[in-house]
């Protein structure tokens, strides 16, 4: 959150991540309610949309599916730049390390930013189960590194700095293009409501785990940057907009750099680890969107052991581009948010055109959403001004049109290769027959 204070202010920030945890909650009630229509149909949420979209506009839901991929691939190189912020905040305090090699010049930061998406694309080949133990491990200190930095400031109760805490007026554009930036912070949380089928009590556990990923995320979120910002003050913050945990938890142990040092690895290991999960579920989408005639066969191409070799090479090379386009992490954002944010408005029509096709009849009636339709209809107002305003003044933030650009590039490829699919290699294949 620290990477917004300068241009929302504390108070700004705050207000952005509020109005998008709303916006999750209620669309993870939508979301579940999907789920309960089609309980045995797993996932995600773009499989809603291929029921929505089926005939002449069937294209849409390829349109979702690839947007939706595109997405989280994407939030590979923000992970990797957070882990090189981190690593910088650490050890390079000097400045950032160059060298020269057959007099190409290579930098620190794109040299551990590259480095970290080839570990993860040789990890995820050799399987997410490599890191589970790992994953369980951090995920523990993660948790409990969020509690203590929730509980500062009750350490510091003489020296608090909230009054720092300040409330920028960019303008109403600006504040809509922050909520497009922000959206997969927050957003993410509807995987657990397309899990609704797989629980065993679809109606108590969808109920208890949607209210869990909301407690999470109003700590991590919400929580955290105000009392960051009452035991650092804004500044502090604002400086060090990713590491700031590492100091906030350090504040509670006298400022000790050895604390500092854990929480940081912590958070780089878990960054790290959740890049390698990201990189192996988007390269098995990809790798299924090509075994369901979606897109060119080749891709869907998979090692002896299953690993989808062809996706994970598509998804390094793309995150490696955009490391080397991307100007800031916010750039990258932009970029990543892209396909994710035009999934999840495509998935929203999607519910309206369900709930008018009565699907509902099979569901079960307490999972059903009183007044579904408006509250779509509010999301889609929200999120939907939120990502015209981003497309069209990407500069409100700091990013270029180019990162959009990218985006728009690759969902063009992505349509002419579900398009030479079926005009050319599906027809070349019954012509054989």
């Amino acid at each position: 959150m620290g990477l917004y204070y300068p241009i929302l202010g504390t108070w700004g920030a705050v207000l952005v991540y509020g109005i998008l945890a709303l916006v999750a909650f209620l669309m993870n009630k939508l979301f579940a309610e999907m789920a309960g229509m089609f309980p045995t149909k797993q996932g995600g949420i773009t499989i809603y949309a291929s029921e929505a979209f089926t005939g002449r506009v069937r294209w849409v839901s390829v349109v979702t599916t690839f947007s939706y991929w595109m997405g989280y691939s994407f939030g590979l190189s923000f992970m990797a730049t957070s882990i090189t912020y981190i690593v910088q905040a650490q050890w390079w305090l000097a400045g950032i390390p160059e060298w020269t090699i057959i007099g190409l010049t290579l930098t620190g930061d794109k040299v551990v930013s590259i480095g970290a998406i080839l570990l993860a694309a040789a990890l995820a080949y050799l399987g997410p189960k490599v890191f589970a133990r790992i994953s369980l491990i951090s995920t523990a200190a993660l948790g409990i590194i969020i509690v203590l930095a929730c509980l500062s400031p009750l350490f510091a109760l003489d020296d608090l700095q909230i009054s720092t805490a300040a409330l920028a007026s960019p303008g109403w554009m600006t504040f809509a293009v922050m909520l497009y930036v922000v959206a997969t912070s927050v957003f993410g949380t509807e995987l657990i409501a397309t899990m609704a089928p797989s629980f065993r009590n679809i109606v108590h556990d969808t109920r208890r785990a949607l209210r869990v990923a909301g407690v999470l995320v109003l700590l991590s979120v919400i929580i955290v940057p105000i009392s960051a910002t009452a035991v650092l003050g804004e500044d502090v913050v604002s400086q060090n907009p990713l590491n700031f945990p590492s100091l906030v938890v350090a504040s509670i142990f006298g400022g000790s750099s050895t604390v500092v040092m854990i929480v940081n690895i912590v958070q780089m290991t878990m960054t790290f680890n959740l890049m390698v999960i990201v990189i192996s579920g988007v390269s098995q989408l990809l790798c299924a969107m090509a075994e369901e005639n979606l897109t060119l066969r080749q891709i869907g191409q998979r090692s002896k052991s299953g690993a989808p070799v062809v996706a994970i090479l598509i998804a390094t090379i793309m995150n490696v581009l955009l490391l080397l386009i991307a100007e800031n992490p916010v750039a990258i954002l932009l970029a990543s948010n892209f396909g994710y944010v035009l999934a999840i408005i495509l998935v929203i029509v999607s519910y309206i055109i369900l709930k008018r096709r009565a699907l509902l009849r099979d569901t079960s009636g307490l999972l059903r959403v009183r007044l579904g339709v408006p509250i779509a209809i509010i999301v889609l107002c929200v999120v939907g001004t939120s990502f015209v305003c981003a497309i069209l003044f990407p500069s409100l933030v700091g990013g270029t049109f180019s990162e959009s650009s990218l985006s728009f590039v690759i969902l063009a490829v992505a349509m002419l290769a579900f398009l030479y699919r079926h005009k050319i290699q599906d027809q070349s294949q019954s012509d054989r027959i």
